[in-house]
């Protein structure tokens, strides 16, 4: 997913031989923490939704079939991660921490994707840039790290940065990267509810291609148009078919004045659930830090330095430090549009999803709004300011950006860590009584009683997977024991039809 090749020949120095150490070693080390974390602290029993949604596939009680996978789950329709998550558990012997594995790596894979982008569109790394490995490995996700369900939300939060990557390339975008950024778009409903609004907000971008593919200097190959133009038919149209009504599922919004309250405090859940503390001073640092991006991308001005600007060495060519030296030195040109029109899309897109998340879940107080859940989901924001700052800031302004991005992340660590540990660890000590009980021989009725909505909102529910378990005989559910029968059910079962 990473962008070709653009703008000017890398740089190589000392200070930035350094800085890539820097960045990768922040890579590097916050994967190996936070897979340490996730192997300590993920649960091998089903939590809340995948009671209902994953566990009666894995029982046999309901049919993998078309219609079962495309089955709304809430306003989402989640095939795509229905098919992973069943395919994990058939590879892995029913490993109910498989998919944690798999969001990690999705996490850990989307940062060194975009580690590889912000080299190609700056020339080189700056220390600044393990803001990605931070905002994206930090334990701020840790409500969908250690919930194989939630992969559904973690696919939709790296789709989110492959689209800002996508479009943050070289001016003219090949057949290949639209064709991905289609791909991307396609995906993404069927991960999420999210897909259909980022989806809808950016494809504008394909017709944008469509307008300027008579540029002179630039213009675009006759399969780039044909990708631009059927994306532009196929991405809506799915959208709509996936869109389930939010009226039927959740209760509407009440007050005008909470609902924007609720929109505004949910701009700020990128920086972590840490916002449920903060608050509003992260609010509008997203809020501002996207209102001077998109400046920068309308007013269009880009550093010779950066992507698309300048003159393109051929293969062979070398460059000296000082030719190096002159073109940094060179007025900004003006850049073209589609890259401005594209990281502005992305930026309005997730603006709009933080709003809808807000509308949708207003009516259930902001305990809901703000769930932890969300924020990997508002993290591509972040992520195409970052990219706007570096192609097209201004060099004062982009640094101020990059750096405070970066920093604040870093500083907001131990505080995500502390917020999020209060959610994942009395899950994790919840489910350690409820396997010590099974194995001691608790009878099925004690065990519901016990952990009653702490698993799952249902008792009835909660009781009957757990029976289809054992009939399956999955694991340690295998050892459940049943509710001794009474006489009159005995009699009921040994007496003769009549």
């Amino acid at each position: 997913m990473i962008p070709e090749g653009i703008g000017s020949s890398l740089v190589v120095s000392p200070k930035n031989t350094v800085s890539a150490w820097w960045v990768w070693l922040c890579w590097g080390a916050l994967t190996l923490l936070t897979g340490g974390l996730v192997l300590w602290l993920g649960i091998s029993i089903p939590y809340w939704d995948e009671w209902d949604a994953i566990v009666p596939f894995i029982t046999g009680e309901r049919a993998v079939s078309w219609a079962t996978l495309w089955a709304p789950h809430n306003e989402h329709r989640i095939a795509i991660p229905r098919l992973i998550l069943l395919g994990l558990d058939s590879l892995t012997g029913h490993e109910f921490r498989s998919g944690m594995i798999v969001s990690l790596l999705l996490l850990s894979a989307t940062s060194a994707m975009l580690l590889g982008t912000v080299r190609k569109v700056r020339g080189h790394w700056n220390w600044t840039d393990a803001f990605f490995p931070c905002m994206l490995l930090n334990w701020g996700h840790a409500a969908n790290l250690v919930m194989s369900f939630q992969v559904q939300l973690v696919m939709a939060g790296c789709l989110g940065c492959a689209a800002a990557a996508l479009v943050c390339g070289r001016d003219r975008p090949s057949a290949p990267r639209l064709a991905m950024l289609a791909l991307v778009l396609a995906v993404w409903p069927l991960c999420s509810a999210a897909g259909i609004v980022c989806g809808l907000a950016i494809v504008p971008y394909f017709a944008a291609c469509l307008f300027y593919c008579r540029d002179a200097n630039q213009p675009l190959s006759r399969a780039s148009l044909v990708i631009a133009a059927l994306a532009l038919v196929v991405i809506p149209v799915e959208c709509l078919v996936t869109y389930v009504p939010r009226a039927s599922i959740h209760p509407p919004a009440g007050d005008v004045g909470n609902l924007l309250r609720h929109i505004a405090l949910e701009f700020g859940m990128a920086f972590g659930p840490v916002v449920r503390v903060v608050g509003f001073p992260l609010a509008a640092a997203s809020l501002g830090l996207s209102g001077i991006a998109v400046w920068w991308l309308w007013r269009g001005r880009t550093p010779t330095g950066a992507a698309g600007a300048g003159p393109t060495e051929s293969p062979g060519a070398r460059q000296t430090d000082n030719a190096i030296l002159n073109r940094r030195a060179e007025a900004p040109r003006a850049s073209h549009p589609l890259p401005r029109i594209g990281l502005a899309l992305v930026i309005a897109a997730h603006l709009g999803l933080a709003a809808a998340i807000a509308w949708g879940r207003s009516g259930m107080g902001e305990r809901a709004v703000l769930a932890a859940r969300y924020v990997t989901l508002i993290c591509p924001l972040l992520v195409a300011i970052y990219l706007a700052a570096v192609r097209f800031g201004s060099t004062p302004g982009h640094r101020f950006v990059t750096a405070s991005l970066c920093l604040a992340h870093l500083a907001l660590y131990p505080a995500n860590l502390i917020a999020s540990w209060s959610i994942v660890y009395p899950r994790k000590i919840e489910a350690a009584v409820l396997s010590r009980e099974i194995n001691l021989g608790v009878p099925l009725p004690d065990l519901v009683r016990r952990h009653s909505g702490v698993f799952y909102p249902s008792d009835a529910v909660f009781e009957h997977q757990l029976h289809k378990l054992h009939d399956a005989r999955i694991g340690i559910f295998a050892n459940i024991k049943l509710a001794p029968q009474t006489a009159d059910t005995r009699e009921a079962h040994t007496s003769p039809k009549r």
